[in-house]
């Protein structure tokens, strides 16, 4: 790379970790720090590449900035927690110490107050390894005034927690819950400036204007936007909308995976497909989400970005060859086929409803 030419300011995959980059979400971090004063426990709901991770680790960084010294927070993704004493074990070290249960955790934040800040809770909820009386002792622990949970997830607690095993628990009653949804406007227009300016890299308001039109206020797809954009502008590309869109793709693909067929009706009932009016609490549920937004359309609502509307308009194909391969060696219990000289790995998979 030439040395004159500054590098992108733009990351495409990490999640923020540099409280000087981080932008927006001040209306969530006013009421998540309110509440944890008092040391209430918060689930932060949203989807896939919305933020949440970016917004958990903030917190852990100006934690005592803006509630007092008092406060020991940490941030973790929980990564091989698979079972009580490895999440235990997490939580411990997390906090400096050794330890593999409950009584070891309780006797370390005895006094203390603290955050624990954990992404991708499903990692536990989706275990069964994990039992009712798991989630009453930490009720327990967060019912003492020693330690607050913030619980990031991308479906609510309540969809997270119908299995038999643990929907009993009280543990999720204790749960405020926040949905993140997309940016502000001045938000997501501050962000991007911002990237632009500390590289000396002038961005014409027309250049904003259309990245904002082809990604929406979605956190994500902005950064991964001003990436390509901030590439061609400094000349390492020659265009940038097809390659956000090439880039774009298979994580827009994703968000369709996931919705119901609900859902897929009402986005696209909005682009004037028809189909029966979706009810309001489903617009605003997917508005929450940020997947749907309020314009003065037609309809009164909108998907939230152009390149969505292109997902959505034209949804992937339903992968029938899958389906065909999945039935035929359904009789299989995985391993290798060989097809004349060839080797074939066949997963066992069921066999996707049809949306």
């Amino acid at each position: 790379m030439d040395a004159q030419t500054p590098s992108n300011p733009f990351t495409q995959v990490k999640f923020i970790d540099d409280p000087r980059k981080f932008f927006g979400r001040q209306t969530e971090l006013y009421q998540i720090f309110d509440r944890l004063k008092t040391l209430q426990c918060i689930s932060v709901v949203g989807e896939r590449r919305i933020g949440k991770p970016s917004l958990l680790y903030h917190v852990t960084q100006t934690a005592k900035q803006h509630i007092g010294e008092g406060f020991q927070a940490f941030y973790s993704d929980l990564p091989d927690v698979k079972d009580e004493e490895s999440f235990y074990k997490l939580m411990c070290r997390a906090l400096g110490e050794d330890g593999n249960g409950f009584s070891d955790l309780e006797r370390i934040v005895r006094g203390k107050k603290v955050i624990a800040c954990l992404d991708e809770f499903e990692n536990v909820t989706k275990q069964a390894a994990f039992s009712r009386g798991f989630f009453d002792s930490l009720r327990s622990l967060a019912q003492s005034g020693n330690l607050a949970f913030i619980l990031a997830t991308e479906h609510s607690l309540a969809e997270l927690c119908r299995d038999e095993r643990i929907a009993t628990s009280p543990f999720w009653n204790i749960f405020s819950r926040m949905d993140l949804g997309l940016f502000k406007p001045g938000e997501a227009e501050e962000m991007v400036r911002a990237g632009f300016d500390s590289a000396g890299i002038p961005l014409e308001t027309e250049e904003l204007a259309r990245v904002k039109e082809l990604a929406g206020l979605f956190p994500f797809f902005l950064q991964l936007a001003c990436y390509h954009l901030f590439e061609m502008k400094v000349g390492r590309a020659a265009e940038w909308e097809q390659g956000f869109e090439r880039s774009a793709r298979d994580h827009l693909h994703y968000l369709w995976s996931k919705l119901t067929s609900r859902e897929r009706a009402a986005l696209r009932w909005s682009l004037g497909f028809g189909g029966r009016h979706p009810d309001d609490e489903l617009l605003m549920d997917l508005e929450r989400r940020g997947l749907m937004v309020p314009v003065k359309k037609q309809f009164g609502w909108w998907v939230f970005s152009e390149a969505f509307e292109v997902i959505v308009r034209n949804p992937p194909p339903r992968r029938k060859q899958k389906r065909w391969w999945n039935r035929l060696f359904s009789r299989f219990k995985g391993g290798k086929i060989s097809v004349g000289p060839v080797s074939v790995e066949i997963p066992v998979e069921r066999e996707e409803d049809e949306r």
